[in-house]
């Protein structure tokens, strides 16, 4: 049972075949479902498996009026994944529920992602773009992202965010050990770099509600 995931789920199953050589197909459509604040309904799954080789033909969830979710692609028995996830339109508070956070994020979400590689060390090439939307109740006109997982670590190519003419940027890399510590209590530190060349003191409030209002040209970077 996955936390906080509830919902009914009506299909087939159909298993044909001798071991070694086991088929099995999965249709099916979820109604009513929930994750933690995320109501959806309408998902359709069409999943397959043949000699080991599982193939998402279909995982498609529909969630309010206008966004949809997309996930094919497959799992070979050597345990190499190649998946590409969109989504179009997505309530953008869906980004905290997934990550098991609480901070507040809002605005239509459009994202492509392709994963692949080892189940257990995949690499992954992200995009998401929320336009416009808002962070801890401050609005902001547009936030862009392109992210890498590799290694055990988020590469962080391209991130901005827009507020009016101001804009502030940032790249470098977070181990997911710096997220989420090791077994072991281990953890590594960050290297992101925030550029503020072309930002201005006016971008705090949507960062921070902590500062309601800023104005005043800054330079250089913010090392982390």
């Amino acid at each position: 049972k996955i936390p906080d995931l509830d919902g009914i789920l009506n299909g087939t199953i159909h298993i044909e075949g001798k071991s070694p050589h086991v088929g099995i197909q999965i249709e099916g459509a979820v109604t009513q479902g929930t994750f933690r604040r995320q109501k959806f309904d309408n998902v359709i799954l069409d999943v397959a498996m043949q000699d080991r080789n599982w193939t998402i033909n279909t995982l498609e969830a529909r969630i309010g009026d206008e966004g949809v979710f997309i996930v094919r692609g497959g799992l070979s028995p050597e345990g190499i994944l190649v998946v590409d996830v969109a989504a179009r339109d997505f309530d953008a508070s869906i980004v905290p529920d997934l990550a098991f956070q609480d901070f507040p994020l809002s605005g239509p979400l459009q994202l492509a992602a392709q994963i692949t590689g080892p189940i257990n060390n995949p690499e992954a090439a992200m995009s998401i773009e929320i336009q416009p939307g808002s962070l801890g109740g401050t609005p902001f006109d547009n936030f862009h992202s392109l992210v890498l997982l590799k290694d055990h670590q988020i590469l962080i190519e391209q991130m901005s965010i827009n507020k009016g003419e101001y804009q502030l940027s940032a790249y470098g890399r977070i181990p997911l050990s710096a997220i989420e510590k090791a077994p072991d209590g281990r953890s590594e530190s960050m290297d992101v770099s925030v550029r503020l060349d072309y930002a201005d003191l006016g971008i705090l409030p949507v960062i921070t509600p902590a500062v309601t209002q800023a104005s005043g040209p800054t330079a250089g970077d913010l090392h982390i």
